[in-house]
């Protein structure tokens, strides 16, 4: 990738690394009020699709570069 060699996550494993974080931020949210996430837009976007997926509310998204996405469970 990029003239890097060695091994690299696959487009699958990423999403599943995604899937585990979602349910990561999920759990914590049962004992927090609110969290905050700061992290690489990829990953946002697919952590955001797997909350979204398990039933959280989508209240405000940015695909800006220092954009904001708000759910809720």
């Amino acid at each position: 990738m990029l003239g890097y060699k060695g091994p690299f996550e696959s487009f699958k494993e990423a999403k599943e690394r995604a899937d585990i974080a979602a349910d990561k931020l999920i759990e914590i949210a049962q004992s927090q009020d609110k969290i905050v996430l700061f992290g690489h837009g990829f990953m946002n976007r697919y952590i955001r699709k797997s909350l979204i997926n398990k039933g959280w509310l989508l209240n405000e998204k940015s695909n800006a570069y220092w954009g904001i996405t708000s759910l809720e469970s």
